[in-house]
């Protein structure tokens, strides 16, 4: 198992260019068109859940910050991923060949 887990992350690690993420988290910056509601420089007017319209401003810098944001926190998960998977692997062919080599009298006796 330890040994499938390994085989699987370094294939991964020299197929992509990039550490790939499951489907939801690779795209999950593909939706963030909407704007942001802050203070800034133009005004539009917002309606709530009540049906009530209130004037809000919006900042198309700050949904660029927001798309900016949201890569680089992709990039910081795909990292901890591929470390997570490196360290599963790892631990998994040790702790694999430790009960294999403990009980090896019973499997391969």
């Amino acid at each position: 198992m330890g040994f499938i887990q390994g085989a699987l992350t370094i294939t991964r690690m020299l197929a992509f260019d990039k550490y790939p993420l499951a489907p939801y988290e690779e795209s999950r910056c593909d939706y963030l068109d909407y704007p942001v509601m802050v203070e800034g420089e133009k005004e539009i007017t917002a309606v709530d859940n009540n049906g009530e319209s209130e004037a809000v401003f919006v900042s198309p810098k700050t949904t660029a910050t927001a798309n900016l944001e949201c890569k680089l926190s992709i990039e910081d998960s795909r990292q901890v991923k591929k470390v997570e998977d490196i360290v599963k692997s790892i631990s998994t062919l040790i702790v694999g060949l430790t009960l294999t080599l403990s009980f090896k009298r019973f499997i391969f006796g």
